[in-house]
């Protein structure tokens, strides 16, 4: 595959993401939790994590967006926290800053979490 047929595929997926051709998984998420619903195999298993931050935002305002924020949030503590040896330690030297941030596809604009 050459760079260019790659940049169409990168291309491509964000055009269906905007048209609501691809699952979100906290939309997926939030299906599981006002729906019950249940999916198969791995898209289970990616969700799984992301319900704890669907059920957070729950009485929030703007609730997808909200989950998503929360989710976020939780993977940056987590690599913050609990990241494996290598990475905690380029953190502790100043090496790797994790940050978060939440892009807002209509727009292009990045709103980056102060966490720390």
């Amino acid at each position: 595959m050459t760079p260019d047929q790659v940049l169409d595929l990168l291309r491509e997926g964000n055009r269906a993401f905007l048209e609501d051709r691809l699952p979100r998984p906290t939309t997926t998420a939030v299906s599981v939790v006002d729906e019950n619903m249940h999916f198969p195999g791995n898209i289970g298993k990616m969700i799984q994590p992301i319900i704890s931050a669907v059920l957070e935002a729950a009485d929030q305002p703007g609730r997808l967006e909200a989950a998503v924020r929360q989710n976020t949030m939780r993977v940056v503590r987590e690599m913050h926290e609990d990241a494996a040896p290598m990475v905690l330690a380029a953190q502790a030297a100043g090496l790797l800053k994790v940050v978060g941030a939440y892009y807002y596809f209509t727009t292009g604009e990045v709103d980056f979490f102060d966490m720390r």
